[in-house]
């Protein structure tokens, strides 16, 4: 049951995720490129 859980939240925050992903990889793209 947690794992339906998790997946039906998954899908809500999709947007939100895909962002933090986004920003994730910006930021490590310039840590690398920064280094």
């Amino acid at each position: 049951m947690n794992f339906l859980y998790e997946e039906e939240y998954m899908k809500d925050t999709s947007k939100k995720q895909i962002i933090k992903v986004f920003l994730l990889s910006i930021l490590g793209i310039g840590i690398i490129l920064g280094m």
